[in-house]
């Protein structure tokens, strides 16, 4: 009966999560454009699937009471900065509990790999006959293809994290194949895109599956504390970081402009958000003309792709905290693949923006996936289910 009812809530947390994941999707394309109905479809599926999973979760009364808290705060968030990520990810990192997540991973790759090669297949029939219909992003002069994808940046997402998935999958079956097919999609990529952060974070994760393949304990002992602290540490060292810009003088000014060329200006981003607006701790509206002077600096757009410190200026510094705890909370009951992909995460986030989206980046799921057996709770709750669901860590 456990089996069944796993099965059953595995089933309609896959359902629910795939509209999601079709939406974003939808969102990004520029040739995938269904009726704004369509749209809300989804999102009403979404909303009800995981809504469905939380009422009949059985849990403690103090987990309710945080869960519920939680819930209010990503609201009153989303009214500031209308940034609904925050709110469905807070739904499926509550509504996995007790759910194959691997399932859900296996079918999200499935439909993302189709997604990219129909988007690859169209932008290359459309570049040979009709190029005039094709759109390009610059960077420093250098061309870069979104392959019909909103932005260079999230064509790169999307890959990469098709990737990171198909490796925890078959982590524990891994091939030379798969090693050099992956570096030819990686290659593949960086040379349409140019965009450097899928490069850094494949040869991390590959690096470290190496590594742990080779059972290198002491990478295995780096690779846990990363994932058990980085999170923690990078959220503390940028909020710092974009606080003190403005009262930063000689060396440490000096290493501030070398961070910030290394991120490709982002941080400077955050500075100037800060010196207008300040921090927060659960989000606030900021808003600037088509052009901002400020400290000798012209923007254009001011946007920032480092979410750490866009946290800390916009959507809320708590949200990264309470990330960084669970990963703390949880570090003892994650695998090797896990941790890898967590400390890939963490890394990602450095240069990019998306991962507050846990319906590409998946990683954040491992919280919920691993809180309750990490906290040591004992069923004394809500909810129709009378047994206690078992929480499978993943088969690799």
């Amino acid at each position: 009966m456990e089996s069944a009812e796993k099965e059953r809530r595995t089933f309609i947390y896959t359902v629910g999560a795939m509209c999601m994941v079709g939406r974003g999707m939808f969102e990004s394309s520029t040739v995938l454009n269904p009726p704004e109905e369509v749209n809300l479809l989804m999102q009403g599926i979404f909303l009800f699937a995981m809504g469905y999973l939380i009422v009949t979760q059985y849990m403690t009364k103090v987990s309710l009471v945080f869960f519920s808290y939680l819930g209010l705060m990503c609201l009153y968030t989303y009214a500031n900065v209308h940034y609904y990520y925050i709110i469905s990810t807070f739904l499926c990192i509550w509504a996995v509990r007790g759910v194959d997540l691997n399932f859900f991973l296996r079918w999200k790759l499935r439909v993302l790999t189709l997604y990219l090669s129909l988007h690859v297949v169209i932008y290359f029939i459309l570049k040979y006959l009709m190029p005039e219909t094709i759109s390009y992003a610059y960077r420093n002069g250098i061309q870069r293809d979104s392959f019909l994808i909103t932005h260079p940046n999230t064509f790169a997402m999307f890959t990469a994290w098709a990737v990171f998935e198909y490796i925890y999958l078959h982590y524990a079956r891994l091939r030379i194949r798969d090693y050099f097919g992956i570096l030819l999609i990686t290659a593949f990529v960086k040379k349409f895109t140019d965009t450097n952060t899928f490069l850094l974070c494949i040869v991390v994760v590959l690096f470290l599956t190496i590594m742990d393949k080779r059972g290198n304990q002491f990478f295995r002992k780096l690779l846990y504390l990363f994932s058990r602290y980085g999170f923690l540490v990078l959220t503390v060292f940028f909020s710092v970081l974009t606080a003190s810009y403005t009262r930063l003088t000689g060396a440490a000014l000096q290493f501030y402009d070398l961070l910030n060329r290394l991120f490709t200006g982002r941080l400077l981003y955050g500075a100037c958000v800060y010196d207008f607006y300040g921090g927060t701790l659960l989000g606030q509206s900021v808003s600037f003309g088509e052009k901002t002077y400020w400290r000798g600096y012209w923007f254009d757009v001011i946007s920032c792709d480092n979410t750490y410190v866009w946290a800390f200026v916009n959507f809320g510094l708590i949200y990264m905290l309470l990330i960084g705890a669970g990963f703390f909370m949880i570090s003892k009951k994650t695998t090797t693949a896990q941790q890898i992909l967590i400390t890939s995460y963490t890394l990602y986030g450095i240069m990019e923006a998306y991962i507050l989206n846990a319906m590409f980046c998946f990683p954040v799921l491992f919280i919920g996936l691993c809180l309750w057996d990490a906290a040591g709770e004992k069923e004394s709750g809500i909810g129709r289910q009378k047994k206690r669901i078992s929480v499978e860590e993943g088969t690799y």
